[in-house]
């Protein structure tokens, strides 16, 4: 239970909430997205110094579940395809919606699973750092404004290539390149 707390979060930062195990960082980043619905919750929320509608949420704030939420049967490129067609706008082409998922894969260094099932315990598929990246770019192909990520590193093996939050944006808008360097490392770049 938190109480007399009040916080800022400056627009184009990363912040990180840590605590051990069992402290409420989950519980916490669902009030901030509106995602708790149990429990009493009294206080302000504002985005830009307004309170945000969950219809506003919905839109504008992506979430990143700890646990995987994928479909088995489905592609890499299928995956984040289906959700950019679900979450995006209706009146978008579907050339855009397209091109917004080739940078999230190429951002999220996903492009060589592409065509991989998913796959589950069951069938052979994406490896557990491939399926934690595909879930972020989930978020990301809806273009949120505010990105809420839960264990966002549970799952990755340390060597993975991880995209630096500087560069999300740049991810969303297809701007961003990844090239690999001579000693194998992922650099990001625009």
């Amino acid at each position: 239970m938190l109480k007399d707390v009040s916080g800022v979060f400056k627009p184009g930062q990363m912040t990180a909430l840590m605590g051990p195990s069992g402290s409420g960082k989950t519980t916490l980043l669902d009030v901030l997205a509106g995602r708790k619905t149990t429990g009493e919750i009294s206080g302000e929320l504002l985005f830009s110094g307004v309170k945000p509608s969950r219809a506003f949420l919905r839109r504008f704030t992506g979430y990143v579940e700890q646990f995987d939420t994928l479909l088995p049967i489905l592609s890499v490129q299928e995956m984040l395809l289906y959700t950019a067609e679900m979450k995006r706008p209706i009146q978008e082409s579907l050339a855009s919606k397209k091109a917004a998922v080739e940078a999230v894969m190429d951002a999220l260094a996903l492009l060589p699973c592409r065509d991989v099932k998913i796959g589950n315990a069951a069938s052979k598929g994406i490896s557990g750092g491939q399926a934690k990246r595909v879930n972020i770019g989930l978020a990301l192909v809806t273009n949120p404004r505010v990105l809420f990520l839960d264990e966002p590193t549970s799952g990755c093996v340390l060597h993975m290539p991880l995209l630096p939050p500087s560069d999300m944006k740049h991810a969303q808008s297809g701007q961003l390149h990844r090239q690999r360097g001579d000693d194998g490392g992922v650099q990001a770049g625009r």
